[in-house]
């Protein structure tokens, strides 16, 4: 943690919830949190962009970052035989690879997440505790905030035990554990989120639907990619929030997600890169995509909203309710990205251009807390 004050110059600052633009300012950090944002650069600054771009730190909010180790495995495969079922190739692999190597992938997973300027993961782990410990030893040090989501390996474990070590619960299904023990969760983890996956197939959605919001009544779910719009409409009025994973669900040829109907009833949303063995884990790639289906959809979105699903909403589903700001009292956990690079003095929708063309490639620094944790300049993350 900085224990002093820290001033950041930058050509422009996405200020407040609105990402407001404001051209050449300074951003005061004292401690972890920013301060103030002010107009003008400051001339005792301690970090100077004057083409820089700050902006929050990135959520991903949904990905099975152990998949790393084994990636492009059985591509030949249905999505079932890949990562469907207990005894498919993806569960395989996790049960039988040396447990060092999926440590490596998942660190591998964060390091790559920091550079690009992803400062939250919530990593739905496989194989209850074990799983989770997997998960904690790989992000030991690094300057991210890593969620687990714990997954009961076959629906025994206590889930009081499990949350002791993990952020929430988050399941591969309802289907696969009793009503009494999806109620014994509800009933038993108040603190830490919820979670599950629903509707990736279709001949599951309805029922996986009822168990999740009924029984376990999660706090969001993952995916619905097969949710119909009365779906969308009940998780409104019952306050739930949905993670949404466009490009996992593309290429593992199970549907598109209903993203206009998600955005129409206003739910809580984000986004999450999924499998990452076989997606890439990189969100400005699905931030991207998910207009683009939008667009097909002739739905029209501000791309502040955009935003704001890969910032602060996704944050606050998770939990994390002073991250994902770049405004006072927030925790200064926030990116800068090179203007020139991406062309933005030609930009007639600056909001639009960090949609579309925001990548990590124009990265010029990442700050985590206050702190300086990564510039190209910079061979490692710290």
């Amino acid at each position: 943690m900085v224990d002093r004050e820290i001033i950041v110059n930058a050509g422009y600052v996405l200020r407040g919830k609105e990402f407001d633009v404001i051209e050449r300012a300074h951003i005061v950090i004292r401690r972890d949190r920013i301060a103030s944002i002010e107009r003008g650069w400051a001339s005792n600054s301690d970090y100077h962009f004057p083409k820089g771009i700050v902006l929050p730190g990135l959520v991903n909010a949904h990905i099975h970052a152990g998949d790393y180790s084994f990636q492009e495995a059985g591509l030949e495969l249905s999505f079932e035989e890949i990562v469907g079922s207990p005894d498919s190739l993806k569960h395989r692999l996790l049960r039988t690879l040396p447990k060092q190597r999926i440590i490596n992938g998942i660190k591998s997973v964060l390091e790559y997440s920091i550079r690009i300027g992803v400062l939250v993961l919530a990593d739905f782990r496989e194989n209850g505790l074990e799983g989770i410990q997997l998960g904690l030893e790989a992000s030991k040090g690094l300057p991210v905030h890593y969620l687990v989501f714990a997954r009961p390996s076959r629906g025994e474990e206590d889930p009081r035990k499990l949350v002791e070590h993990a952020h929430g619960i988050g399941l591969p299904t309802p289907l696969g554990f009793s009503k009494e023990y999806l109620r014994h969760i509800r009933e038993n983890v108040h603190d830490k989120r919820i979670a599950t996956h629903v509707g990736e197939l279709a001949e599951y959605a309805e029922r996986e639907f009822r168990l999740a919001v009924e029984v376990l009544d999660a706090d969001f779910i993952v995916h619905g990619t097969h949710l119909k719009r009365e779906h969308i409409e009940e998780l409104a009025e019952k306050d739930k929030g949905i993670i949404l994973c466009p490009r996992a669900n593309s290429w593992f040829a199970v549907g598109i997600p209903p993203v206009d109907a998600v955005l129409k009833y206003n739910l809580k949303t984000g986004l999450g890169t999924d499998n990452a063995g076989w997606i890439k884990p990189d969100l400005w790639r699905e931030l991207e995509y998910t207009w683009n289906i939008l667009r097909l959809k002739h739905f029209r979105v501000d791309p502040k909203r955009l935003l704001s699903i890969v910032t602060y909403e996704a944050a606050s589903l998770l939990g994390l309710e002073d991250y994902g700001v770049v405004g006072e009292d927030y925790e200064a956990s926030f990116i800068v990205l090179d203007s020139e690079s991406m062309g933005f003095q030609f930009s007639h929708n600056p909001l639009a251009s960090i949609v579309k063309r925001g990548g990590g490639e124009h990265i010029l620094a990442v700050f985590f807390k206050g702190n300086l944790v990564y510039s190209p300049r910079r061979l490692s993350v710290s």
